[in-house]
């Protein structure tokens, strides 16, 4: 179905970083206290140039053009749906760990 036009790299970078952002988060506010401006600086800082949102809006903008409208809702469906998934299985494992 997405075959090897679908951007696999950004999902992933997406993915992994929302995982960071939500272990980092429960990780650094319930288990560890960290200075709010470390916390900033790792979600916003490291975790904002790390993801790729830019690349995700454009790709999928891009698909629109095209019609691909396939590429274009999968690419909207499995970057917000993994993403907030990842997310979810970050602050689970800093609440466990």
């Amino acid at each position: 179905m997405l075959g090897p036009v679908f951007p696999y790299g950004t999902l992933i970078i997406n993915m992994s970083g929302s995982f960071i952002v939500g272990w980092f988060m429960i990780w650094t506010t319930e288990r560890v206290l960290v200075d709010p401006r470390w916390r900033l600086f790792i979600v916003i800082g490291f975790c904002g140039g790390f993801t790729t949102f830019s690349s995700y809006a454009f790709e999928t903008v891009a698909y629109f053009e095209q019609g691909q409208w396939m590429l274009m809702g999968s690419s909207i469906l499995a970057n917000n749906l993994l993403s907030l998934l990842a997310a979810m299985a970050g602050m689970a494992l800093a609440r466990v760990l």
